[in-house]
This record gives structure tokens, C-alpha cells and sequence, in this order.
């Protein structure tokens, strides 16, 4: 991570200012995050993993693993979940890795 220092004016000198520029999220923290917020908007509904899985046409192990972090839909898979869940997908995480 870089950091970028500014220098401006005060009374007593010169003040840095540390402005930190985040690196973009990897695939993985892109799945973790979405797995959460699948996972809070499933306990919202009051569904459990099969019964999500069952709605959308996925094993249960799998929808596990989303929720988990470990795999990444395809949009039409989420577009699905969204469905299922009442979940806008524009509240989702941002997801840039994912294909149909």
C-alpha cells in the first residue's frame, strides 16, 4: 500500500497529512464479502442454506460455499439469490469478478 503525503501551512510548520490509496479487493475478499451479506439477508428471511439452495437450483454445498467465501456465482445464479432473498443487488458488495 502507498502512501501519499501532503504539505501544507499551519502555524507551527509544515502538517502532513497521510491519504492512504486502498488497493482494489481481491477475488477473495470479494467472495468473503458477498457470502456475508448473502448470508444476513438469508437469516433476515428466516430460510436455511437447503432451502435456499432447493429455490435456486443448487446443491446445498454449494450455496454453502458461497456464503462462505469459497466460490463466486455467475450472475445469473445471482440474480437468482437476489430473487430468493429479496435482496437488491445494487446493495450487494461490488463484484466485478464475477461472469455468466
Amino acid at each position: 500500500m502507498k502512501d501519499r503525503v501532503e504539505r501544507r501551512g499551519t502555524r507551527d510548520g509544515v502538517r502532513c497529512t497521510s491519504q492512504r490509496s486502498l488497493p482494489p479487493m481481491s477475488q477473495r475478499q470479494r467472495a468473503l464479502a458477498l457470502g456475508a451479506a448473502l448470508r444476513a439477508a438469508r437469516e433476515k428471511t428466516g430460510l436455511s442454506q437447503e432451502e435456499v439452495a432447493t429455490r435456486v437450483e443448487l446443491h446445498p454445498m454449494t450455496y454453502g460455499g458461497i456464503e462462505r467465501g469459497r466460490l463466486l456465482p455467475s450472475v445469473s445464479t445471482l440474480t437468482r439469490l437476489c430473487v430468493v432473498l429479496k435482496v437488491d443487488p445494487d446493495d450487494l458488495p461490488d463484484l466485478q469478478d464475477l461472469q455468466d
